[in-house]
């Protein structure tokens, strides 16, 4: 039996998984395009595979963001991928907003698109305007049963497509490789702390040795959150999920239990005050489990913090 049906059996029989990237590549050194050139060239693992570009187009001339795929191998590889893109904008922050909406939607519906790359075969993925002075960014996922696919993501010159993808602009293009795409959390909320906070996109920043990039908001990266409510009264009582900034403007996408909600545009209009974002009640005697799910996204401030506060109807202390 050839290799190439293996790897279509194995996805039948498992089925495509719903899990996190083995790996996150993130494309955004620098941010600020002023020429054409190639952004990323990388392999695609077996696995699970994240990838996040975001840029602004500085120069006066419009480019495309060409993603492309390519099959080296003697023989066809079966690939399943997703996607959500944002932009062209002048606004990042809605770009950043809008692919990370996209994305979640195809995450939470577990909605892939089938592709096989024959041997030797190379296939456009996406071809995305970059206009001048517009910010243009994507999150796209991977799963693969194969190793050696070659991804590769040009800024791209429309009347020189061929030369813009082998010009060596004056300043190097860097990508970030990450051998870890997620982090899970786990807490109990019980009412004996009254505010827990975990940080997302701070602390433990990712790095990628090779290229020496250090990424600071952990951008792309999902954030896990395993969230335990247990009421130890026997009255009703609340906990409430906020979204904190830690010190500049931001925006969430958040998956709770499968249901997306996004926040507003936290800035300094608001003062940068912390945004409700779900009151769970609870009845007397009753624990609850909470999935939450959300990563930093292109555009906005991060770290910022979620914070569960659960305080006491009444302001009495659990016993």
């Amino acid at each position: 039996m050839s290799r190439w049906w293996i790897g279509v059996l194995l996805i039948l029989i498992c089925g495509i998984t719903s899990g996190y990237a083995d790996r996150l590549i993130v494309s955004n050194y620098p941010e600020e395009l002023y020429e054409p050139g190639r952004l990323v060239s990388s392999p695609l693992d077996q696995g699970l595979t994240r990838l996040m570009y975001y840029h602004i187009n500085r120069s006066s001339e419009a480019f495309i963001l060409s993603t492309q795929l390519t099959n080296p191998n003697p023989y066809p590889v079966t690939i399943q991928w997703r996607h959500g893109m944002g932009g062209p904008s002048e606004d990042g922050i809605y770009a950043g907003h809008r692919s990370a909406r996209l994305y979640w939607e195809k995450h939470v519906a577990n909605q892939w698109t089938h592709l096989v790359l024959q041997a030797g075969e190379s296939i456009q993925l996406l071809s995305q305007p970059l206009r001048h002075n517009m910010v243009s960014t994507a999150l796209l996922e991977f799963q693969t049963n194969q190793s050696n696919v070659t991804l590769t993501i040009d800024a791209l010159d429309p009347p020189f497509l061929l030369a813009s993808a082998l010009h060596q602009p004056s300043q190097p293009y860097r990508f970030g490789s990450f051998d870890s795409a997620s982090q899970q959390h786990q807490l109990i909320v019980d009412f004996k702390t009254p505010i827990q906070e975990i940080a997302l996109g701070g602390n433990q920043f990712l790095y990628d040795p090779q290229s020496q990039i250090l990424l600071r908001g952990n951008y792309g990266m999902i954030y896990e959150i395993t969230a335990l409510l247990k009421n130890p009264t026997a009255a009703h009582q609340t906990v409430a999920l906020y979204l904190a900034p830690l010190g500049g403007i931001t925006r969430g996408v958040l998956v709770i239990d499968d249901r997306i909600i996004e926040t507003s545009f936290i800035s300094y209009k608001t003062q940068l005050a912390p945004e409700l974002v779900q009151s769970f009640s609870l009845k007397p005697h009753e624990s609850r489990q909470v999935l939450i799910k959300t990563l930093p996204q292109g555009g906005c401030y991060y770290p910022v913090n979620l914070v569960f506060a659960a305080h006491l109807a009444g302001g009495g202390a659990a016993l």
